[in-house]
């Protein structure tokens, strides 16, 4: 796994867990246990937000290069005997 997978993974750990602490607090409201377990769910997704800065970029996909194909008219010989070999239009063949 790379260091990107790792911290979207840390994420969603952390994401479940904030419901999970939202779930808590309705059952037990605003004890001082229950602030403290808020607290560092809080820490925790501000530690992993600077470690997501600290990494590395990932790296880019070089682009393809694009092809540029001419507007103009091709040369003539590029078609020489292509009727002959391929497609329907060959001279011995007849639409039925």
């Amino acid at each position: 796994m790379t260091v990107h997978d790792d911290l979207d993974l840390a994420q969603r750990a952390l994401q479940n867990l904030e419901r999970a602490v939202r779930g808590l607090r309705l059952h037990f409201g605003e004890s001082l246990d229950m602030r403290r377990v808020h607290d560092d769910v809080q820490r925790l997704g501000t530690s992993l937000a600077i470690l997501r800065l600290q990494a590395p970029k990932p790296p880019v996909a070089p682009q393809p290069r694009l092809e540029v194909i001419p507007d103009g008219d091709y040369d003539r010989n590029l078609f020489t005997d292509a009727e002959d070999t391929e497609g329907l239009g060959a001279p011995d063949r007849r639409a039925p």
